[in-house]
């Protein structure tokens, strides 16, 4: 084979960024634009009345897609252009060829067979056509099997360059629509749907703004009409409570005299309530709560504004008490029951008061359970100011072991017990005053809403009020 007659096909080579991929909202149809060529979309005349919606920024996308198409179509062409004369180049080459061995055939049968040199020369030169038709023949196979690989790669940049031709219709299609769109250049825009979307939004949120109004209203009501019943609540509460501290000495005058009279129901009704406590009991298992229904039918009054406790300070709180100052001792049942004892037997029907079990001996017997039960209801009904006795004298005025911070302190009512005056009695001056540590605990166990009170009074002083008090029933603290 000639190599001076087979063409240079060094310079067709392949372009990398011949085929990028569009996205698919730029893939719009484009054959009804006008005027769109290689150098971009100056040559396009928008209609005079409309405008349209795309930004600058859209517009220099859109062009240089175009630009780069156009070049790749010019790619594209001149790429078949050169495949194009290489085929023609190649076939008349393998065409030539073809030719100059078809006159070599026809000579080299021999015209006289009886010549033998003739006939010698005739095998030589068929041995000769046979080497050519075989070389032409792979020849032909290689020639044929270059145009099909030529075909199959021009078929192949054929659909290439339609699909470059589509994308740039689709891109004149949509610039052709942008530009017959009639809206502002720079400006946005709106969906329809979206319009709806924001207006439904604007509703939603006006219907939310104006229901949580509301309903801060109304919970504004609500706390403020709260806050009023229980001011009232409160307030009838404390009315009542006064009416009856304040008609707790007719009453009880009332229960003793029914006790001693003709009329002795009331009696007989609270002395088997009493029994019914401990008799036939263990007089070591009597515990405080045998004694509720005894202190539901005679329960403990006290005076309004004239509650007395005390701790330590026996002698001294019985002295101011009675006239204006009421202690437990001092009602119905505290009276009748002060200073006694007594106890049931497991077996028995009797009241006993002797080979009962001491204050000390163990702690549900007849009698501490009783003053323990009857000083927890004291406690709870106390009404509006009250005040305590405490030995200044002692090293702690407050024992939280003993009746009144075991058991009466952490029964005050808040609401119905306004206040807590505490009375440090001492001698002479002599013992703890208000800042005693153990006073500040006293005040920690007081209920929310309770004042506290603290004062220092002598023994004498407080002797001397009560003896010099009258009817007006004055404070000696």
């Amino acid at each position: 084979m000639d190599k001076q007659l087979i063409p240079d096909t060094t310079n067709a080579e392949q372009v990398n960024h011949l085929y990028p991929s569009l996205p698919i909202s730029a893939r719009l149809n484009g054959e009804e634009l006008h005027g769109v060529h290689r150098g971009g979309v100056e040559n396009i005349t928008p209609a005079p009345a409309r405008q349209t919606n795309m930004s600058s920024a859209d517009m220099s996308s859109v062009q240089a897609q175009l630009d780069m198409l156009w070049k790749q179509r010019e790619e594209l062409i001149s790429i078949n252009n050169k495949w194009a004369d290489q085929y023609k180049v190649m076939t008349q080459y393998y065409k030539a060829k073809v030719r100059e061995q078809q006159p070599s055939a026809k000579t080299s049968q021999p015209t006289h067979p009886l010549n033998e040199e003739m006939c010698q020369n005739g095998v030589e030169q068929s041995v000769q056509e046979k080497d050519v038709k075989e070389e032409t023949s792979e020849e032909k196979i290689m020639s044929h099997t270059d145009a099909e690989q030529l075909r199959v790669q021009n078929a192949h940049l054929t659909r290439r360059g339609q699909h470059q031709h589509e994308e740039i219709r689709r891109l004149n299609q949509a610039l052709h629509q942008s530009l017959e769109s009639g809206f502002v250049w720079g400006e946005s825009r709106e969906d329809p749907k979206d319009n709806v979307w924001k207006h439904q939004a604007e509703v939603y949120k006006e219907d939310f703004l104006k229901e949580r109004k509301d309903r801060e209203r109304l919970k504004g009501k609500l706390m403020e009409m709260e806050k009023k019943y229980r001011k009232t609540h409160s307030e009838l509460h404390t009315l009542k409570s006064k009416r009856r501290c304040q008609d707790q000495n007719s009453q009880d005058q009332e229960q003793i005299y029914t006790c001693h009279g003709e009329h002795h129901t009331y009696c007989v009704k609270v002395w088997s309530a009493f029994e019914q406590a401990y008799v036939d009991h263990d007089p070591c298992q009597v515990p405080p709560q045998a004694y509720d229904h005894l202190l539901s039918i005679a329960p403990p009054l006290p005076k309004y504004n004239w509650t007395l406790f005390w701790s330590g300070t026996r002698e001294v709180a019985h002295q101011m008490s009675g006239g204006c100052y009421q202690t437990l001792e001092d009602t119905m049942l505290g009276s009748v029951l002060d200073g006694k004892t007594w106890c049931g037997k497991q077996g028995s029907n009797e009241t006993f008061d002797s080979g009962c079990p001491n204050w000390t001996q163990c702690v549900n017997n007849p009698v501490r359970s009783f003053w323990s039960r009857a000083s927890a209801e004291f406690a709870a009904v106390a009404c509006g100011d009250a005040a305590v006795l405490l030995n200044g004298s002692s090293d702690t005025p407050f024992d939280p072991h003993c009746t009144f911070g075991s058991i009466e302190v952490k029964n005050f009512t808040p609401g119905l017990m306004k206040s807590l005056t505490v009375v440090l009695v001492t001698k002479d001056n002599v013992g703890a005053n208000c800042t005693d540590e153990s006073l500040k605990n006293l005040q920690k166990e007081l209920k929310p809403g309770m004042k506290y009170i603290c004062k220092e009074k002598t023994e004498s002083e407080l002797l001397t009020c009560k003896k010099n008090q009258d009817q007006s029933c004055v404070p000696c603290w």
